[in-house]
């Protein structure tokens, strides 16, 4: 029988890439939001307010079996009041959700629930906002992992990093980059262009957008025999091994700009990875 997929935010830069994987995948998709004029052809659409504590969301979209919940204002302004003062309404509306007989819940989340970190990120780092936006999503998942912890309901918490793809669409700075280069504009202040940062494509994003980390785990174990974690932290081994052989930053700054967090964690890796310091590499090269 083919799933019932809700997705609320449906209008939006994510929610309409997402909203055109699920049908490409043969699931019937209602597309939700204040607005549909970006949705994809072929999904049902739905303009509902969905804070509305009267509206029936469950009962309009008919009966779904899943939720993807993208919605979200003001995003890209991190300390609008409307993140704490929309906060209890998204509470509100994914518990008449799970009232309502919801099987599977994904929600959004954001890198800035983590704020400044240095080194590797998973989802098993600890979380420290630094804006009323991160804090509102943090305080959402928290809210989420108890709201479905003793009930048969599936809750996945998705977390975006850095997103690209579609960019004219796109608020976020690789958005403002492309329309700087749009109109002429032949600098942009950035970064020193050093740090490794991890991007994502807004289509790889709404692939995944509904596979549980379990299936994420298993795709990696069968295709690259090793965890995401492993991937990542043997990709930033071998920037670093390039930076040591090719630069003259000094070792700490490296292990920083790889994300590889303090010098002795970095140390540590690599003479686990590579037998030997990284100032014994860098002194063979």
């Amino acid at each position: 029988m083919t799933k019932r997929v809700l997705v609320t935010g449906a209008n939006g830069y994510i929610g309409t890439h997402v909203v055109q994987q699920l049908l490409s995948r043969g699931f019937e998709t209602v597309a939700c939001d204040i607005c549909t004029d970006h949705v994809p052809s072929g999904a049902e659409t739905l303009i509902a307010d969905i804070f509305d504590p009267a509206c029936d969301v469950m009962a309009l979209a008919g009966n779904p079996d899943c939720l993807i919940h993208l919605a979200w204002r003001n995003g890209f302004q991190h300390n609008a009041d409307s993140h704490m003062q929309d906060l209890p309404r998204h509470i509100d509306f994914l518990k008449r959700m799970i009232d309502g007989g919801i099987s599977a819940i994904s929600v959004m989340g954001s890198m800035h629930e983590v704020g400044y970190w240095e080194g590797a990120i998973d989802e098993n780092s600890p979380t420290n906002p630094l804006s009323l936006y991160g804090i509102a999503k943090n305080a959402l998942r928290q809210a989420m992992e108890l709201l479905t912890k003793n009930t048969s309901v599936s809750f996945h918490w998705l977390r975006g990093y850095y997103i690209y793809g579609d960019d004219a669409r796109s608020n976020s700075v690789l958005g403002k980059i492309t329309l700087a280069a749009q109109n002429g504009q032949e600098t942009f202040p950035f970064t020193s262009g050093k740090n490794l940062y991890d991007f994502i494509s807004v289509d790889q994003l709404a692939k995944e957008a509904h596979i549980s980390k379990r299936v994420c785990y298993r795709l990696f174990q069968e295709n690259l025999h090793m965890s995401p974690v492993g991937y990542m932290t043997g990709y930033r081994l071998r920037k670093a091994c390039q930076r040591l052989a090719e630069t003259d930053e000094p070792i700490t700054q490296i292990a920083y700009n790889c994300g590889l967090g303090s010098s002795s964690y970095f140390g540590k890796l690599f003479r686990e990875q590579f037998g030997c310091t990284p100032a014994a590499y860098r002194k063979e090269w």
